[in-house]
């Protein structure tokens, strides 16, 4: 949903927003839970972005090479419930 918010803004909508945020929530629980998984974390977004790349283009349909080969957000980034690339949308100024 990351990718898509950053190289579909015109499709941008709640649903996407919610995704985020309960997607980020989930992982976010998951590592209070377990500590002991934070350090694995930018091994497994390495691993999921191929899977997430592969994802947004097909719901995309922009060309393969509009996306990075490699995930371009850091596990911060990833976490961070401000953040979100490209730019601001009316949807995050509503919020505010």
């Amino acid at each position: 949903h990351l990718l898509k918010w950053e190289y579909q803004p015109q499709a941008r909508s709640v649903s996407w927003l919610l995704t985020l945020q309960v997607q980020r929530q989930e992982v976010l629980d998951l590592l209070e839970e377990n500590p002991s998984l934070r350090p694995y974390l930018p091994e497994a977004i390495s691993k999921s972005y191929l899977r997430a790349l592969q994802l947004a283009l097909e719901e995309t349909k922009l060309p393969r090479k509009t996306f990075p080969q490699t995930c371009p957000y850091s596990p911060e980034q990833i976490l961070d419930s401000q953040f979100y690339p490209g730019e601001p949308s009316r949807l995050l100024e509503e919020e505010d």
